[in-house]
Parts: C-alpha cells; sequence; structure tokens
C-alpha cells in the first residue's frame, strides 16, 4: 500500500482520525462508506 507522507503524520493517519470524530460527534454516522460520500469538507 502506497501511502502519502505529511510530515510525521500521513494521509491514511488523518483520515482515521477524522472518522473518529466524525462518529463521535454524529450520532447519524452509521458506516465509513456514508461518512466518505455525505460528509462535506472531508
Amino acid at each position: 500500500m502506497v501511502c502519502l507522507a505529511l510530515g510525521n503524520v500521513t494521509v491514511l493517519t488523518t483520515l482515521k482520525t477524522d472518522f473518529q470524530i466524525i462518529f463521535k460527534r454524529d450520532p447519524a454516522a452509521r458506516n465509513w462508506l456514508e461518512v466518505l460520500l455525505y460528509t462535506r469538507g472531508l
């Protein structure tokens, strides 16, 4: 798997953190695909 690096933080780590925050704050978020398709600014 190719992973793009942004300093010490990888893009995949950033996405994982973003998903965790969205699931924590949005009770309507049910799965990762729904979040990816319908969350603006991700």
